[in-house]
């Protein structure tokens, strides 16, 4: 049997895709809560031009985006943040659904509905798509994916999560259990529900439970509970029913009463009996006309214009008074002035009354003066005074009148001030959400500070602003951009606001952040920040110093925004802030993980009122972008730091491999386009080992500071000098080809490596053996060059050690016995292997820090050479590349991991994450899909226990074929990890938007992890980056217990390295993973 539900009208693609009853009962809740009053400030603070009348209408459809609004307008004028769910829990007891129920009931159980359960979502809400995944006769499991965006909004979620729960309630079966396991709107690419209830007949018994009708089931017309999740029983809204107290609004939905009594014959049996009742009835005949000319009032009051507002304020107050005389005083909001109006008052006497009536307890004047607060709960806005004749008595009606008017103008003016601040607010958030979206473009100081620069006006209305960067080696704030277009100041003028912290004062306080005239917190040189050191003016002018440091420890301790004015009791200020013609500053302290970054100051001239420049709004926007602009400060920090480490060496500040190679790549293009020839060395240190066995590693790594130093002293200044491992360097010479240059150069290195070196107080002699390539004779690519000088190196070590070797064709490795292959060779024996199974794969552990099991492994392919032995990927990877084998040889790999991890499950051992390495070549090509397919199908391995690596460079060229096949493998459930992230020149927005479950943290972050936490930040950083894509973190490379510790502690909980195991063969996993039992599989991946 299948659903039939009433097709919605509107789609998805013409907008109005949320339907009326959502509404109606989201608007029933703000009017139950917070009355009339609740419902303007909702609609207004929404945005919304639809009248309460019209979304009370079942019909009334929304758009998603008028429905997210408000929901958030509900939420925050109920202060119920759980106010989605709340709403789906009532949506099928509303009387509007008394159909669909029938309909649902009609199926006979909860799990038929939960099997068709996409008509029921969608007759509610068409932005999203439901199916259930699973369905038994005590439970169910339902997704929901968003249609035409990446994600859904929470309060959706939370609704569909409270209409499900409902469903079991339909048979008298609970109390229903839900769980929200993945949700769109936290980063997943869906919402999955499981669900669970109690089950006192099967699937089969055809009919509701005892006490249930099909008509009317009980359950739905009980309170229930949230199903374990936080609040109270839940009202069912058709149980809602006017009092009839003049003091409430309309119920939450309007209820259908077939029985109610007639309310004026009610009224008239009443007055039959009670004289009284029939008095007070005459009465209100009296005040009818004024009551609907209050009414009236009530409906013109509401204006968006402040002064058409007043003016309608006093106007009103005229037509409602009699008396001869009144004062009416108004406030929009505290630091404005008061509005005066009155009646039969001279000005003086106006003023002086206005005065003393203002006070809280003004006196009545013995009964003389009727007094009435313009007040609502959200403030007090004044007073209107009502001035009576000597010995007059006013009917009750005129107090009750006066009464009524001045509620009607306190609700006017709330809503005015409602729908200013939602304007307001509305603004900040569009210059926030700007400010945000450019940051994501800014990529270097400069442009960070220049944009805040530019962007303080835009919140603040300020006639100027300035930004200062606070130099912890100066001790000193110094301005480093202004609103584009003003005036530079005088050069002794450097802001209102720049204290210095005197040479030798104590300050106990936040420790400030580094600058060195690049980022707080980022340790560049000052070199490094030349360009744009000084965009305001030369920060070595004297700074000002003021007579205390008051203000600078407000904003450093306190971290409140202050206010400078004439009320500043520093001369120096004052005199600064004359010369600029700058009345009044707001400044507001910028701080990131409680590191002091700076200030910003938005500058006010004389012509804006002070009342204005102390407004909390204000300072509360201030504050806002100071907040956003200092999570940037320090992002773009973290991201210049990991770029540095990423291309440099930790140890020596060096180019690194990386860096090395895409220098050489660079200098290979000019060389093919010029002619030049290209000249590599490659320098390897002798007896390094000796110098840690008896001075220490420490020693060791001085000395090879000092190495690095002297090589960078001798070449010239367009070569590059870089560290490639432990103890060898490389060094770029482009243009050279004169042999006689060369040898001079090789012989000066040799003789600066010589050389004694002091080495913690001791002398310490050493030596090196320099290889020589030249390209295009040895070699076009920087693998085949650097292979190449390597060669010639070990050569060069052969003849005796300090001494140089250029490379020959036929060169034999004395001391490994290595053959060098020329690329024809290695060629044909790769296609040789490939079709006599020379390869074999060993797998590296993922071992789960928290409980030191293993979760998953690596797949690493070695080659047993018949003639050369086993050879690791880096001699012959890049061949492979080159050509077509790359593919053949990848695609192996992958069908002979998913057999043995087929193998391992079949032994009853724990599933495990099973991890590939994809060369780019292997993304496009056409066959990829169907190979990864066919080797899942044929193992039966699940599609998510299969992770691809691929490198962030991928990540930046995903288009053709390449981006089919990720698309088609993500639906699959195949999950894709970025390979040494951090290590390439990518982008976390272009992170964020590919579909990666997993970043692999470069071993080149992990080996740097130390006791002192000057580089821990980095990978504390890129797993905070991770968390808030929701992706899960693994570290590679991990050689000692004290980096398994301090990954742990920053929040990464998978890793692997030769301090858990080496890759291992097939069997030795088995050994490993023999204690586990399959219950105690891998932490699924995205968990942490």
């Amino acid at each position: 049997m299948t659903v039939q539900v009433e097709k919605a009208s509107h789609h998805p693609g013409d907008g109005r895709a949320v339907s009326g009853p959502v509404v109606k009962v989201l608007m029933g809740q703000v009017h139950a809560h917070s009355g009339e009053v609740g419902v303007a400030q909702a609609l207004a603070l929404a945005g919304e031009g639809r009248s309460f009348l019209e979304l009370d209408n079942p019909a009334t459809r929304s758009t998603l985006a008028e429905t997210v609004a408000l929901f958030n307008a509900a939420a925050l004028v109920t202060g119920d943040g759980a106010i989605g769910l709340h709403v789906g829990d009532l949506l099928l007891s509303a009387p509007s659904a008394d159909v669909l129920v029938d309909r649902l009931l009609a199926l006979r159980s909860p799990g038929e509905v939960f099997r068709q359960v996409e008509p029921l979502v969608a007759q509610f809400d068409t932005t999203s798509e439901a199916e259930a995944l699973e369905v038994a006769y005590d439970h169910a499991l339902v997704q929901v994916v968003p249609r035409g965006s990446p994600s859904r909004h929470a309060h959706l979620c939370e609704m569909t999560r409270g209409l499900l729960s409902q469903v079991p309630a339909l048979w008298g079966r609970g109390p229903t259990l839900i769980t929200e396991t993945e949700c769109s709107a936290r980063g997943g690419r869906r919402c999955l529900y499981a669900l669970s209830w109690d089950d006192d007949s099967s699937e089969s018994s055809g009919g509701p439970a005892p006490g249930t009708s099909v008509d009317r089931p009980l359950a739905a017309l009980q309170d229930r509970s949230h199903n374990g999740v936080g609040g109270g029983p839940s009202p069912d809204v058709r149980d809602a029913r006017p009092t009839g107290r003049p003091d409430q609004g309309p119920p939450a939905v309007a209820a259908e009463a077939p029985h109610a009594v007639d309310a004026r014959g009610a009224v008239d049996a009443v007055d039959a009996v009670d004289a009284t009742v029939a008095e007070l009835r005459a009465e209100l005949d009296k005040m009818e006309v004024l009551v609907e000319g209050a009414s009236a009032t009530a409906l013109e009051l509401l204006d968006d214009d402040i002064d058409s507002l007043l003016t309608q304020i006093a106007a009103r107050a005229d037509a409602v008074v009699s008396a001869d005389r009144y004062l009416l005083m108004v406030r929009v909001r505290p630091g404005t002035p008061v509005q005066l109006h009155n009646r039969g008052l001279g000005p003086e006497e106006a003023q002086d009354l206005a005065v003393e009536l203002w006070r809280d307890h003004a006196d009545d004047a013995g009964g003389s003066r009727l007094i009435v607060d313009i007040a609502s709960r959200r403030h007090r806005y004044g007073r209107l005074v009502e001035f009576l004749p000597p010995g007059a008595v006013p009917p009750p009606s005129e107090s009750r009148l006066l009464g009524l008017y001045a509620e009607y103008a306190a609700t006017a003016l709330d809503v005015f001030g409602v729908i200013s601040e939602s304007k307001r607010s509305d603004a900040t958030a569009r210059t926030l959400l700007s400010f945000s979206e450019a940051l994501s473009r800014v990529t270097t100081l400069s442009e960070l500070v220049q944009l805040l620069a530019d962007t303080i006006p835009e919140v603040t209305d300020c006639d100027q602003s300035t930004v200062y960067l606070w130099e912890s080696d100066l001790g000193q704030l110094t301005p480093r951009a202004r609103t584009v277009g003003t005036e530079s100041p005088p050069e002794a003028y450097v802001g209102p606001i720049v204290p210095v912290l005197r040479p030798g004062q104590s300050s106990e306080r936040p420790k400030p952040g580094p600058v060195r005239g690049g980022l707080p917190g980022s340790g560049s040189s000052p070199s490094a920040e030349a360009a744009h050191r000084r965009p305001v003016g030369d920060a070595s002018d004297p700074l000002v110093v003021p007579a205390d440091l008051t203000l600078i420890d407000r904003l450093i301790n306190q971290r409140e925004v202050i206010v400078l004015d004439e009320t500043t009791d520093d001369p120096l200020l004052l005199s600064l802030m004359d010369r600029s013609q700058t009345a009044a500053s707001v400044v507001a302290p910028l701080f990131a993980a409680g590191e002091f970054l700076g200030v910003i100051a938005a500058n006010f001239g004389p012509q804006t009122p002070l009342a204005s420049i102390r407004d909390a709004d204000l300072h509360e926007r201030l504050s806002g972008l100071a907040d956003q602009a200092a999570t940037a400060l320090q992002n773009l920090g973290l991201i210049e730091k990991v770029s540095h480490m990423a291309w440099h060496d930790a140890l020596t500040g060096l180019p690194n491999r990386r860096l090395f190679e895409d220098r050489v790549e660079q200098e290979l293009v000019r060389s093919r386009r010029v002619g030049e020839p290209v000249c590599m060395f490659f320098v390897d240190l002798d007896h390094l080992k000796s110098v840690n066995d008896t001075l220490g590693h420490a020693a060791g790594d001085d000395l090879i500071q000092q190495v690095g130093d002297r090589l960078v002293d001798t070449v010239r200044q367009q070569d590059t000098v870089a560290r490639v491992g432990g103890d060898e360097f490389a060094i770029l010479l482009p243009g050279l080809s004169d042999q006689l240059a060369i040898d001079q150069l090789a012989q000066r290195s040799l003789e600066a490596m010589s050389a004694p070196f002091l080495v913690f107080g001791q002398e310490v002699e050493t030596s090196a053996s320099i290889g020589i390539a030249m390209a295009p004779d040895h070699g076009d690519t920087y693998d085949e060059l650097l292979s190449r000088a390597d060669e010639a190196m070990y050569r060069a070590k052969a003849r005796g050690r300090n001494a140089f070797q250029m490379y020959s064709g036929s060169m034999v490795d004395p001391d490994q016995g290595r053959l060098a292959i020329d690329e024809r060779t290695l060629y044909t024996d790769l296609v040789h292997a490939i079709e006599h199974d020379e390869f074999f794969v060993l797998y590296q552990p993922y071992i789960d820090l928290r409980t030191a099991e293993v979760v998953g492994v690596e797949a690493l392919v070695r080659w047993h050479h018949p003639t050369h032995g086993t050879l690791e990927p880096a001699s012959f990877i890049f061949m492979a590349e080159k050509s077509d084998i790359i593919v053949a040889l990848d695609t192996w790999v992958l069908e002979e991991t998913c057999r043995q991890g087929r193998a391992w499950l079949d032994r009853g051992l724990a599933p495990l994450r099973l991890s590939v390495n994809l060369a780019s070549r292997d993304l496009s090509n056409p066959d990829l899909f169907a190979n990864i397919d066919r080797a899942l199908e044929e193992t039966g391995i699940d599609p998510s226990l299969l992770e691809l690596e691929i490198t962030e460079r991928v990540v930046l060229d995903k288009t053709g074929p390449a981006k089919a096949n990720i698309e088609r493998l993500r639906r699959l459930g195949v999950r894709f990890t970025i390979d040494d992230f951090g290590t390439a020149n990518s982008s976390l927005s272009r992170i964020g938007s590919f579909p990666v479950s997993t970043l692999k943290i470069d071993q080149s972050f992990v080996q740097v992890l130390g006791p002192d936490g000057d580089n821990n930040s980095l990978v504390a950083a890129i797993v905070s980056m991770a968390d808030r894509l929701g992706l899960d973190c693994v570290a590679e490379g991990v050689e000692t217990s004290l980096q398994s510790r301090l990954l742990l502690q920053r929040g990464c909980n998978t890793a692997q390295g030769y301090f858990f195991s080496p890759p291992l063969p097939a069997e030795d996993i088995e050994r490993m993973l023999a204690g586990m039992s399959p219950a105690q599989g891998p932490t699924a991946p995205g968990e942490r």
